[in-house]
């Protein structure tokens, strides 16, 4: 939030806040900041983008997060990703990516691959139908050397994210909550360049 959006926001008295908490696009809470649920990005935002309507907001920008030029601190490194600060170390952005192979635990992504922590976990609306599925995954990185020498580890910082998908829909599109932490170093992992290639 920017310093002026805040001091206009303190001087609201709680039925102002509350007024414009209503008229705020879905996903935003009543401190003004973009912190929307799984099941909020599946139905407001990942339905809509597929189909091809009107979304909520233009929030959630479309990212080339996996391939082989997707270091995530490159790509989400200019003007048109929102971040929103999510803790004293932590700021948490959403974006829209394109699978490149939709079945695998792991995904190549510039100089490191975004490993699944987690299994697929169920993501259900209100009536209890499963509408989507969400994991955890981790950015570790497999070549140390393509940092070059104005990125070390702690610079880098560590990355997570969850992957959330749609159920049935064959479209190969996901929205993804990513958070950085820069109290943390980046995670190495080394991996034999053959492998590291057919991620």
């Amino acid at each position: 939030m920017l310093l002026s959006d805040f001091l206009r926001f303190v001087s609201l008295t709680p039925h102002q806040i509350r007024e414009e908490s209503m008229n705020l696009p879905v996903g935003y809470n009543e401190r003004n900041e973009f912190a929307p649920s799984p099941e909020q990005l599946l139905q407001n935002y990942l339905m809509p983008k597929i189909s091809g309507d009107m979304l909520p907001c233009d929030v959630i920008k479309e990212k080339e997060i996996y391939g082989l030029n997707a270091n995530p601190w490159v790509v989400l490194d200019d003007f048109s990703t929102l971040w929103t600060i999510s803790g004293e170390f932590e700021k948490t952005a959403y974006v829209f990516a394109r699978l490149t192979k939709k079945r695998t635990s792991m995904r190549k992504a510039g100089c490191g691959t975004w490993c699944g922590r987690t299994s697929r976990m169920n993501i259900m609306d209100m009536t209890g139908e499963i509408i989507g599925k969400k994991r955890l995954m981790g950015f570790e990185i497999n070549d140390v050397t393509a940092l070059g020498d104005g990125n070390d580890l702690r610079k880098v910082g560590s990355w997570k994210m969850y992957e959330i998908s749609l159920c049935g829909h064959d479209d190969d599109y996901v929205v993804c909550q990513i958070i950085h932490d820069t109290s943390k170093k980046a995670k190495v992992f080394n991996v034999p360049r053959t492998s590291f290639n057919n991620l």
